[in-house]
């Protein structure tokens, strides 16, 4: 469970540490702009805000790049400019998936 995230969650949130590719991020709002009820969202991160000091570390150091490419998300294989704190956050909703 992570704790002291900037990214707002009403239950915890949880990071999953990917081998060679960062870490995920999950968790559940209910008020996100433009989406009704609650919902899961995930994020990926170049590294892990929690486990061991290396990595907190390299956490830290990530919001430079995030600062140097327009506050675009920093993940493991490089930036994206959909971030909910630019608030144009990439959104899927359930219903809108084609039917095969």
């Amino acid at each position: 469970m992570l704790s002291g995230s900037s990214h707002q969650s009403d239950l915890p949130q949880y990071e999953i540490y990917l081998q060679g590719a960062g870490v995920f991020l999950v968790g559940m709002s209910n008020n996100f702009p433009n989406v009704v009820g609650p919902h899961t969202w995930f994020q990926s991160e170049k590294h892990a805000a929690m486990g061991n000091w290396g990595q907190w570390v390299l956490h830290g150091t990530t919001y430079f790049e995030h600062a140097m490419f327009g506050w675009q998300q920093a993940g493991a294989f490089g930036t994206s400019p959909y971030s909910e704190k630019s608030n144009n956050a990439l959104i899927v909703l359930a219903g809108n998936y084609p039917a095969y």
